[in-house]
């Protein structure tokens, strides 16, 4: 990378999967591209194309099969780079319901280093906390959500945690007292394996949490007030498990 002016570069990134059904999956095969500081870049292509992929594979969430990725000069795919440094200086928004809607794009994107640095050096932009401060964060468990949250020792040191369980019984006096649909209530008090549900196969992940409960919920209010019919098709916007979705229209 000689042109200073370039902040990412992407020379020859593949990434395949394995599958049991149809065997290997070029989701990228040799993608290379230059992004320049301060520039604006956009991509667009069909579901399935390989956008999510190339995306998380910038700051590694995902490991590229092939090629290099270069982010201000350093070569991340190198094992010696200290990836939790540079992904102080790089955001992302996942798209799985991973926005505040209360937060700007801009706050959406700076939260996860924001967190870091506030974790890390105990200061709040260029503000040091104020003594006798205590801080309380909450994350998913890596086999949910493996992303920047995932620490090194130099941080993971300067924390206390403490492990929690899923409990449907909590959830379902919450979910009452928020109003969430009957349906989705009466459903699980059948089905509490699919309160919170996740499998890894060889085709990916499949999961069902909570929060996907409760949205859900929300949606099938609205598309009840318009008078507009609920199906499976709805239900899997919500899910990334096909077997439950079906289950539950039904």
């Amino acid at each position: 990378m000689s042109d200073k002016n370039i902040i990412i570069e992407a020379k020859g990134v593949k990434k395949y999967f394995s599958s049991r059904v149809s065997g290997k999956i070029k989701a990228l095969d040799g993608v290379s591209t230059q992004i320049h500081k301060g520039e604006v870049v956009v991509i667009v292509g069909p579901s399935g194309s390989g956008k999510s992929t190339f995306l998380r594979c910038l700051n590694l969430l995902e490991i590229p099969t092939g090629g290099t990725i270069e982010f201000d000069g350093v070569n991340l795919t190198n094992e010696k780079v200290d990836l939790d440094l540079h992904r102080q200086k790089m955001g992302m928004v996942f798209q799985q319901f991973n926005v505040f809607p209360h937060l700007t794009v801009a706050q959406n994107i700076t939260l996860a280093p924001t967190m870091l640095q506030l974790l890390q050096c105990k200061t709040f932009g260029n503000h040091p906390l104020p003594q006798g401060w205590i801080i309380v964060a909450a994350g998913n468990p890596p086999e949910y959500n493996k992303s920047v949250r995932d620490f090194d020792v130099v941080t993971l040191d300067r924390v206390k945690r403490m492990d929690v369980t899923e409990d449907f019984a909590v959830w379902k006096e919450y979910a009452r007292n928020k109003g969430v649909h009957g349906a989705v209530i009466s459903y699980l008090d059948i089905k509490k394996e699919h309160f919170y549900h996740i499998e890894t196969t060889v085709d990916g992940k499949t999961f069902v949490t909570a929060r996907g409960w409760s949205d859900l919920s929300d949606m099938m209010k609205l598309y009840e007030q318009h008078g507009i019919p609920i199906n499976e098709k709805l239900i899997a916007q919500y899910w990334q498990n096909k077997k439950i979705a079906k289950e539950f229209a039904i």
